[in-house]
């Protein structure tokens, strides 16, 4: 019969639900925020996520993580719809370049044709 080491015999330590990791893996850093492996290692050469390396392993602080996943992100690409009056028929029309560039001169109407007075 083997002997045992006295501290295997203890019950095992009990971690509270609530305990959050000090640090976790690039690939699970990538699982939780979606973002790819190039993006990942700019956030943390930026300076934006805070890491550290332990051996040949690169280990994300989590705060740093969940202060960036939880953070609002500013909104890039087109701005918000702003409601505008509805333009004029005439103003509707783009104007009609001439063939050097420059803007056309306005035709003149024909007037309209009369009805014969008896």
């Amino acid at each position: 019969m083997s002997e045992q080491h006295p501290a295997a015999r203890t019950a095992p330590t009990r971690v509270p639900k609530d305990l959050e990791p000090f640090t976790i893996g690039v690939n699970m850093f990538m699982g939780l925020s979606g973002l790819g492996l190039t993006k990942t290692y700019s956030l943390i050469s930026s300076g934006v996520l805070k890491s550290v390396v332990v051996g040949r392993r690169r280990l994300i602080d989590f705060q740093s993580a969940k202060a960036l996943l939880t953070s609002p992100l500013p909104r890039r690409g087109r701005p918000p719809l702003v409601k505008v009056a509805p333009l004029s028929a005439a103003a509707q029309e783009p104007p009609q370049k001439h063939k050097r560039g420059g803007p056309m001169k306005p035709r003149p109407t024909a007037p309209a044709p009369t009805s014969p007075s008896a």
